[in-house]
């Protein structure tokens, strides 16, 4: 199915910037300071980044077949 080959991706994607270099490229603490400030005030962030779950749900869905506009 299309849809679990992009969860794939998108898991590859946090795995490897949560373990492999431990960095959050993709922006996922700058979401998290938006939404709620105060508790991302406490946290070590590059600390806790490596270690915290993130959970990846897709829906998608195809609305037009071929390659014509």
């Amino acid at each position: 199915m299309f849809y679990q080959e992009i969860t794939r991706q998108i898991e590859s994607a946090v795995y490897k910037s949560q373990k492999e270099f431990g960095v959050d490229y993709l922006g996922f603490g700058e979401a998290f300071k938006r939404s709620d400030p105060h508790a991302f005030a406490k946290l070590d962030w590059d600390k806790t980044f490596t270690d915290i779950p993130i959970n990846v749900e897709v829906t998608a869905s195809v609305t037009r077949f071929g390659l014509s506009p």
